[in-house]
């Protein structure tokens, strides 16, 4: 059996990551994969208020939700979260329910 080198290519790797570092909604679209029932174990499609949630948090840095049930908030701070874990440092990450 004979067993093939896999080549990596860096700055592939390096130009996503820069890609995704900067578009919170492009790292929320394409990484992150939804629990819920019609979508599970694929990339959402997120909404517009979706989307205006990820950019006004990385913008202000600060985020307090007042939401009604089914609306796809433990998406959006799945992503959030994930995000500020692989791209930020020295980061304290509270979850209050």
């Amino acid at each position: 059996m004979i067993l093939k080198k896999r080549t990596f290519e860096y700055s592939s790797v390096l130009e996503e990551y820069s890609k995704y570092k900067t578009d919170i909604v492009n790292f929320a679209e394409e990484c992150v994969l939804a629990n819920c029932k019609t979508v599970f174990g694929r990339n959402p499609r997120l909404d517009y208020t979706q989307k205006n949630i990820l950019r006004s948090f990385m913008e202000d840095h600060y985020l307090c939700i007042l939401n009604t049930r089914q609306v796809g908030i433990t998406t959006v701070l799945k992503a959030l979260v994930s995000h500020l874990m692989i791209f930020e440092e020295k980061n304290l990450i509270s979850v209050v329910l």
